[in-house]
C-alpha cells in the first residue's frame, strides 16, 4: 500500500565477496562466507602509494589485479591473502584507469589495461610482459570490456 516491496529475509547470494579500492591505496574486501545474511570485512591491506584506480578479479582462481596511481599493477592471490607479483605500467604512458582479463574467464591468459595516456597495454599473464600497446583514445581510457572468447574488446575514452 505504501509502494514498498517486501524482500525475502536473505537477498544476498549464497557466496558473495565485494572488493573496493580506496583513495589512500588500500584494498578492502567484505564477504558473507560466515553469515549468509551479512557482509563482514574479510581483509584490508595497503597496496599502492596513492589511490587504487582499477581492480580485476579472475573468477575461480582467486587472482586479483589492482592498478594504482603509483603506475604499478599488483597481483594478489585472495585465497592465500598474499601478493604474488608486481609490474610497472609502460614508461610515460600514465596511470592505469581500468583493466580486464582476456578472456574474462578462469583461463584468462592476457590482461588489457587502460591508461591515462589514452593507450591500452596488452599484458601476457604468464610473466606480466607487455605484448602490445594499442592507441586510439583522447584524454584517457575510461573502461574496457572483453568478449568471452578473448578475441574482441571494446573500450571507451574520456574525451571521444
Amino acid at each position: 500500500e505504501n509502494g514498498m516491496v517486501a524482500l525475502p529475509t536473505s537477498t544476498l547470494p549464497k557466496r558473495l565477496t565485494v572488493i573496493a579500492g580506496t583513495y589512500d591505496g588500500v584494498i578492502a574486501g567484505w564477504s558473507n562466507e560466515t553469515n549468509a545474511d551479512e557482509l563482514e570485512m574479510a581483509f584490508a591491506m595497503p597496496v599502492h602509494d596513492g589511490s587504487v584506480r582499477s581492480l580485476s578479479v579472475l573468477p575461480d582462481t582467486g587472482m586479483l589485479v589492482s592498478g594504482g596511481f603509483d603506475e604499478t599493477l599488483k597481483v594478489y592471490d585472495l585465497r592465500k591473502s598474499r601478493e604474488t607479483g608486481e609490474t610497472k605500467t609502460p614508461q610515460d604512458l600514465g596511470t592505469p584507469t581500468c583493466s580486464e582479463f582476456a578472456p574474462p574467464e578462469a583461463n584468462g591468459t592476457h590482461m588489457l589495461v587502460g591508461l591515462t595516456s589514452g593507450r591500452i597495454a596488452f599484458y601476457k599473464r604468464k610473466d606480466w610482459s607487455v605484448v602490445h600497446i594499442l592507441g586510439g583514445h583522447e584524454g584517457g581510457v575510461s573502461c574496457i570490456a572483453c568478449h568471452p572468447s578473448g578475441k574482441l574488446a571494446l573500450s571507451g575514452g574520456l574525451h571521444d
